[in-house]
């Protein structure tokens, strides 16, 4: 039923756009009508041309100039309203795909097969949202054509209906194919997927060095042929069955007219049927046929926008269901420390732990910073506690309040941070800070205040034009940067929030040698400290041990648990893990001076 709410959504949603316009729309089924009718005035016109009075010859002439002036009329106007409306409401439809997919607030759905499934098939067929009130239109047209020609053709003579009778099994199997085109769209939507992420893979010039140095190509295009068969063939399968069927039907129409016509004609004189009543009976087949071939089609296309809304109404709930109800949005409520109790996480229903256990309380004005080999789970503990993944069991809170219980967006306007997959805006380098903080409109001020604290304004000054410099070499002008200069962009975008009460620095000197990451760790240490007093704390994420020892509470993890916590000195007194990683590393970068 959840389709047939879809539907009912966009008529609404149509209603409520310009209800003159959907009035306008259905002046195409009343075009309809008077087409239908036009063998009747023809049967009129004949009839009076064969002796039967002028009276018929006029009623014939009348009936079909006026039914051709107005049926034309009618459906320009239609037709037209109906395209601009299809426009108004495939904009007003996309717009709530994503405003939907936006309000979830966490990333947990773009790594959710079911999610992404379903939304590969809504973009393979773009634009069929705002066509769903247009195909429903030309639907509702053509049945009550369909119906008005199976009536005529009844009035007419009733061995025309053994036409309709005749189409019966092809009309039976579009609840047969409307399943089956379930299932091909289904089969299709991660072949398509991949398919997606490997053309962009193809032609990134990111990973272009590699396909080409180790010699990918052939093995890229075979991949991409077979994932574009999977995308593409179950739909191709389905057309050609579905082409069969339509040769079949159209053999036993055709064999069903030729004896209904025969019979017919027999009858001409001999039964007291005129020879008009032959004609426009041989009319009426050429519409029949035409009626029955639309009516499949609308059955079928009906299948198709039923699918559709259902995947619409889907996402709707999907997004509802995401967004939890808010008990305060206050920034008094989030006061205090962040406190994870009993916390575990894991990515998809029966997949391993990424996180176990993990009890953690980061009190405000403190730095925090978290330590791991690669794969121990920091980055996934970092955006647990932004609130961009919802505990599989455990809680996570800010003073009072659970986290997912505060309003959409409460948390995150109290975070500013800089992520291991930091984003590379392709825009002016300016700009690419300035998103940091929307609310400061770009200001050049609070921009270069936002470089100096990420001691990136050296790096910025270089660019051809500074804070206007074009990011992107495939734009006309733009310039690429390496990764460390990306890096020290997406540091300088999370100062643009120099009042967060938490921030989050995930892995943010990768790009940089030992010792050029541990001046940073200093710099952010001092930072961190600026922020301390209004009670704002700050959590650091390294692989380099050496590099934590600025904290004052470090938390070492090691296959999604805490094996150990502690000061810089406690964790030394103890010689355990973080005194032999520490000592180590500290070994090793003394070797390498």
């Amino acid at each position: 039923m959840s389709g047939v709410a879809g539907i009912v959504r966009i008529v609404r949603t149509s209603v409520r756009i310009s209800p003159l316009a959907t009035v306008f729309c259905l002046l195409e089924t009343a075009a309809q009508l008077l087409y239908v009718l036009q063998p009747l005035f023809l049967g009129w016109l004949l009839s009076g041309l064969t002796g039967s009075g002028s009276r018929y010859v006029v009623q014939g002439v009348v009936g079909l100039v006026a039914s051709l002036g107005l049926s034309t009329a009618l459906r320009l106007v239609g037709i037209n309203t109906r395209l601009r409306q299809m426009e108004r409401i495939g904009h007003v439809l996309d717009t709530a795909v994503a405003d939907a997919t936006a309000r979830v607030p966490t990333l947990a759905h773009l790594e959710n097969p079911e999610f992404l499934d379903r939304t590969q098939i809504l973009r393979d067929h773009q634009g069929v949202l705002g066509g769903t009130f247009n195909q429903l239109v030309a639907a509702l047209t053509m049945g009550i054509g369909a119906c008005a020609t199976v009536v005529l053709a009844a009035a007419l003579d009733w061995r025309l209906l053994l036409l309709v009778t005749a189409s019966v099994p092809r009309l039976a199997l579009t609840r047969w194919l409307h399943r089956a085109g379930a299932r091909a769209e289904l089969a299709a939507a991660e072949p398509g997927r991949l398919t997606g992420d490997l053309v962009g893979l193809c032609l990134s010039a990111r990973s272009a060095a590699e396909i080409r140095v180790y010699g990918m190509g052939s093995r890229l295009r075979a991949v991409l042929r077979q994932s574009a068969s999977g995308w593409l063939g179950p739909g191709t399968r389905l057309g050609v069955r579905q082409s069969l069927l339509s040769a079949g039907q159209l053999l036993l129409f055709c064999l069903t007219t030729a004896i209904v016509l025969t019979w017919m004609a027999r009858d001409v004189g001999a039964s007291g049927v005129a020879p008009t009543a032959l004609g426009a009976a041989v009319l009426m087949v050429g519409r029949l046929n035409g009626v029955i071939s639309t009516a499949v089609a609308s059955l079928g296309t009906i299948g198709q926008l039923l699918r559709n809304a259902e995947r619409f109404e889907w996402l709707l709930s999907f997004a509802d269901r995401s967004v939890s109800r808010a008990r305060t949005g206050t920034e008094e409520a989030v006061a205090g420390p962040v406190v994870l109790r009993n916390v575990c996480f894991r990515y998809r229903p029966g997949a391993d732990f990424a996180l176990r256990e993990v009890n953690l309380t980061i009190e405000p004005g403190s730095t925090v910073a978290i330590v791991g080999d690669n794969g121990a789970g920091k980055s996934t503990l970092v955006k647990l506690v932004c609130g961009l993944y919802k505990p599989t069991c455990g809680t996570v809170r800010a003073g009072s309040v659970d986290i997912h219980d505060l309003a959409p967006g409460a948390w995150a306007e109290q975070l500013t941070g800089a992520f291991q997959d930091y984003l590379r805006l392709e825009v002016a380098a300016g700009e690419a800070v300035g998103v940091g903080d929307l609310s400061a409109g770009m200001h050049a001020e609070r921009i270069g205040q936002a470089l100096r604290s990420a001691r990136a304004e050296a790096m910025v000054s270089r660019l051809p034009e500074q804070l206007r410099t074009q990011l992107g070499a495939h734009w006309p002008g733009g310039i690429d940067l390496s990764s460390g200069q990306w890096q020290s962009l997406a540091l300088a975008r999370a100062m643009m929030r120099p009042a967060a009460r938490l921030l989050v620095l995930d892995e943010p000197t990768a790009a940089l040698d030992a010792e050029a990451e541990h001046a940073a760790f200093e710099h952010y240490k001092s930072l961190a400290a600026g922020m301390a007093s209004w009670g704002a704390s700050a959590v650091l994420v390294t692989h380099r041990f050496s590099s934590a020892a600025i904290a004052d509470h470090i938390v070492v993890l090691r296959g999604g648990a805490i094996i150990e916590e502690g000061s810089h000195g406690n964790l030394m007194e103890r010689a355990g893990e973080y005194a032999r990683q520490y000592s180590m590393q500290a070994a090793g970068y003394a070797r390498d001076r």
